[in-house]
C-alpha cells in the first residue's frame, strides 16, 4: 500500500487543530448541559425558594434510590465474590 506519507510538521498541525476541535466541542457541551439542567429564571423570591426545595427533593430521592438499590444488588453482586475461608 503505497501512500502519501505527512511529515512531522504536518501531523503536529493536525493534532493542534484536533485539539482545538475538541476543546471548542467540549464548551459547547458545557454550555448545552447548563442550559438543559438549570431552572428557568425567576424574578419572585418564593419561586426561587421552591426552586432550591425541589432541587433538594431530587437530591434525596437519588440519594435513597441510589442506597436501595446497592442494598438489593449488592446482595446479588456479593454471592459471586470468593469468601475467605478461615
Amino acid at each position: 500500500m503505497e501512500g502519501k506519507g505527512l511529515t512531522l510538521q504536518q501531523l503536529n498541525e493536525l493534532s493542534r487543530q484536533n485539539k482545538i476541535e475538541l476543546k471548542k466541542s467540549k464548551e459547547n457541551i458545557v454550555v448545552l448541559t447548563r442550559t438543559l439542567f438549570s431552572p428557568p429564571p425567576t424574578d419572585s423570591p418564593t419561586l426561587t425558594w421552591v426552586s432550591r426545595i425541589e432541587k433538594g427533593f431530587a437530591l434525596y430521592d437519588g440519594i435513597m434510590l441510589g442506597f436501595k438499590l446497592w442494598r438489593r444488588f449488592g446482595r446479588v453482586l456479593g454471592a459471586f465474590h470468593r469468601k475467605k475461608r478461615r
